[in-house]
């Protein structure tokens, strides 16, 4: 849906067909190296994260990647950061927090339970009834 959208705008403001045409130049490897290179990468990465912490963990941290991008695009791109965008990034990354911590809090939980077999817990079950009516 991202590229048919951002196809619809791109028509819309370029209407010069030479302009979409690639070329053996910087658009090419541009286009080779987003599409090889970082999108493999990226993958890659979160698989391993997915693998080593879980899918919460991944998804927990997609928020800091559009920090990353304000804080990116002031320094290197020498754009205004708005007030706006930097209580917005603050909300994130303490949204991005609290998750974690509500998640740590319920992994410790369920080594407690673990570990103290005669502590009794409605949400675990340990017998399976089967009516047959």
């Amino acid at each position: 849906m991202g590229s048919i959208q951002s196809f619809v705008i791109a028509i819309a403001f370029e209407r010069d067909i030479s302009a979409w045409k690639l070329g053996w130049n910087l658009r090419l490897v541009a286009v080779i190296y987003c599409g090889f290179i970082v999108t493999g990468v990226a993958y890659y990465l979160q698989s391993w994260v997915i693998e080593k912490r879980g899918p919460v963990f991944l998804s927990m941290f997609t928020p800091l990647s559009l920090l990353f991008t304000l804080l990116s695009s002031g320094i290197l791109l020498c754009e205004i950061i708005r007030l706006g965008s930097i209580l917005g990034g603050l909300l994130l990354i303490i949204g991005l927090y609290c998750v974690l911590w509500g998640k740590s809090r319920e992994l410790k939980n369920i080594g407690d339970q673990k570990t103290d077999p005669h502590k009794e817990n409605s949400d675990v079950c340990n017998e399976v009834k089967v009516v047959i009516s």
